[in-house]
């Protein structure tokens, strides 16, 4: 019989240049996945900036109009390159009297007062236009209706309270309302 020489048996297992070429295309794609992960989160975080911007200046933006929705009497005081206030003779019988909503354009502030105390309401307001509808009541003109139109500095805001407005994104709002005591 004659003997049959067969190669020595091979070890089981991957080659060095084999682990190599796993282990550099493993990382590639663990690469394009964290990218892809932290663009999502830069636009999610984008979207929640935006948001929080329109939430925040919305809210003080229906305020002023539901009080001046409701209101006896409005008087409008400024204007769009030193600052406006807005006076409203709210009628609630909880706290009736005169509220001030004033915007200081060199700070760009939104505030309110009721005599007693201020509280800011909004910061970042960089353009602030108010329009006046009038009746003629008696001869004389007596405000109507307002129409706001805001932009406003986005502002992500913080966990601390701590404002952090962007000098380059904005958001702009606008509204009206008039005097339901005035309607005819």
């Amino acid at each position: 019989m004659q003997r049959i020489l067969s190669a020595p048996p091979r070890r089981q297992g991957f080659s060095l240049v084999e682990v190599l070429l796993a282990v550099t295309i493993s990382m590639v794609l663990l690469y394009a996945a964290i990218f892809s992960a932290s663009e999502a989160m830069a636009v999610v975080s984008e979207g929640d900036t935006q948001m929080h911007t329109h939430v925040q200046a919305r809210r003080a933006m229906d305020r002023i109009l539901k009080d001046v929705r409701y209101a006896s009497q409005v008087e409008v005081g400024g204007d769009s390159e030193t600052g406006w206030s807005l006076d409203v003779l709210t009628t609630g019988s909880l706290s009736a009297g005169w509220i001030t909503y004033a915007w200081d354009a060199n700070n760009g502030r939104l505030s309110v007062s009721n005599g007693v105390g201020t509280e800011w309401m909004l910061e970042g307001v960089r353009q602030y236009d108010l329009a006046m509808e009038t009746i003629d009541v008696n001869g004389a003109p007596v405000v109507s209706g307002v129409i706001l139109k805001w932009v406003v500095a986005e502002d992500s805001g913080s966990l601390a309270g701590e404002s952090s407005m962007n000098q380059e994104r904005e958001t702009e709002l606008s509204g009206s309302a008039r005097l339901r005591i005035l309607d005819l």
